[in-house]
């Protein structure tokens, strides 16, 4: 029993895999638009979460669901009153975008149909 490598044919394949995943990804969707999700992702909008866990550890509690979406963001009450798509078309993401990417994402993560 011995190893052998991968075809050089396999190999390049495989290199060639991620960018050509990449260049779909940027031509069905366009680049702004996953950059801009990607920076909400990871921009002012996300909450929190580090702090949330500090205040939850430390016993505070929350008598209004108010109180702790404030604590995870301080406009995260307004953001819950609207819809996800809604907000995401409102910050420049295209539809497609959401409805084929995003929206899996969050069902996925919140649960929902």
């Amino acid at each position: 029993f011995f190893l052998r490598s991968p075809a050089p044919a396999r190999m390049w394949l495989r290199c060639l895999a991620g960018p050509l995943e990449a260049l779909r990804l940027i031509w069905r969707y366009g680049l702004m638009g996953l950059q801009r999700l990607q920076k909400l992702a990871k921009g002012k909008a996300a909450p929190d979460f580090p702090r949330f866990y500090e205040m939850q550890s430390s016993g505070k509690a929350f008598c209004r669901p108010e109180d702790l979406l404030e604590a995870l963001h301080p406009g995260m009450p307004q953001l819950a009153s609207q819809s996800a798509e809604g907000w995401l078309v409102e910050q420049g993401i295209p539809e497609r975008l959401i409805h084929e990417l995003a929206t899996g994402g969050m069902r996925c993560n919140y649960g929902g149909q």
